[in-house]
């Protein structure tokens, strides 16, 4: 029984970040079907079950009826998929992406019924981000620097229309950190696949062209006349981009670490990446660049011969 009350009170911890921590409590939210998830897989699905219904108690006693009721219609899903996922993963060889692909598709739909639910009860959506505290944390990081606090602030007025784009990102990478993590905490036991190490991550070359696609469609679309249509390509172009990036940091990662052989410089690189949105673009550009040439192959074909 304590150890259904500590996962529970784990659990509950977790999704109070977001209540009590604004900034950084996304993260702890995030990761909240975590402790449940290990729990389900560890032992069994009952317990896990016990284990939630300890932390929504505790949730709302100690917190909040919404807080309790926002985990379990938009978190609580995450948790069951992986557990879900452990007892299949006995009778179908499931690869990572493949269960990464199930537990993104379940987070989505939890994610649109918490936004329905918050709506109908609250009129506000539950997923939108807090501009005026985003707004202040912004004046006080970037103020020494004018130009791209203002480029920074433009990107906070547009974020009414990037709701669709937020809610994917959101969720594919609470789907990863919480496979990726449970992988590793559960290695031991074996219960699901490894993630293909980040140097080898590829894109298909179609996404260029999706990218070409949404680019031409923004062009020739304007909100005045189909508002539709161009939150439509502005959020694809947004959305694919983000891949691309993906693309562009793990070739630059692999040209680091392997072709010229230095490690450090590519958690530098990559906390560099992450932090100024200055580098967003060089990164992007590898990316476009290595999706239509592979880099990666043709370097290693040059060595062997």
């Amino acid at each position: 029984m304590l150890r259904l009350i500590a996962y529970g009170g784990l659990t509950a911890a977790l999704v109070a970040c977001g209540n009590f921590a604004p900034v950084f409590g996304f993260i702890g939210l995030i990761l909240s079907p975590l402790p449940i998830a290990i729990l389900g897989c560890n032992e069994n699905r009952n317990r896990a079950g016990i284990a939630e219904l300890i932390a929504e108690a505790l949730l709302l006693l100690l917190v909040s009826p919404y807080m309790a009721l926002y985990f379990f219609v938009g978190y609580a899903p995450v948790a069951g998929m992986i557990c879900a996922l452990k007892d299949l993963q006995k009778s179908h060889s499931l690869t990572a992406g493949e269960n990464i692909l199930a537990i993104f598709t379940v987070s989505i739909i939890a994610k649109l019924i918490l936004m329905s639910v918050f709506w109908y009860l609250t009129g506000h959506n539950a997923m939108f981000p807090d501009t005026p505290q985003l707004e202040v944390i912004l004046n006080e990081v970037y103020r020494e620097q004018p130009a791209l606090l203002e480029a920074l602030q433009m990107t906070l007025y547009l974020f009414p229309n990037m709701i669709p784009l937020l809610v994917v990102v959101y969720c594919g990478i609470e789907a990863f950190l919480n496979y990726s993590l449970c992988v590793r905490l559960t290695r031991k036991r074996k219960f699901f696949p490894e993630i293909p190490n980040f140097l080898t991550w590829r894109f298909p070359n179609s996404i260029l062209f999706a990218l070409l696609f949404a680019l031409m469609m923004g062009f020739f679309t304007d909100f005045r006349v189909w508002e539709e249509g161009a939150m439509f390509a502005f959020n694809l172009q947004l959305l694919l981009n983000v891949f691309v990036f993906l693309q562009g940091l793990s070739f630059l990662f692999w040209l680091i670490t392997v072709r010229f052989k230095f490690g450090s410089l590519a958690r530098i690189l990559a906390c560099l990446a992450l932090v100024f949105p200055i580098t967003w673009l060089f990164v992007i550009m590898a990316g476009m660049g290595d999706i239509m040439v592979n880099f990666r192959e043709k370097f290693s074909n040059r060595v062997s011969s």
